[in-house]
């Protein structure tokens, strides 16, 4: 993932939580889950 400030990437975890507590259809629920691990993944590697 590119080199983003710190906090693009929490208001980017935030958005996939929120729709995570959305009605999905699987896929999408998928899609968001594989997008908020490496929005997590980006932001550790970026505060360690």
């Amino acid at each position: 993932m590119r080199n983003l400030p710190a906090s693009v990437h929490r208001n980017n975890i935030h958005r996939y939580r929120s729709l995570l507590a959305t009605r999905l259809s699987v896929i999408r629920r998928q899609f968001i889950d594989l997008r908020l691990s490496e929005e997590s993944s980006a932001l550790e590697a970026l505060t360690s």
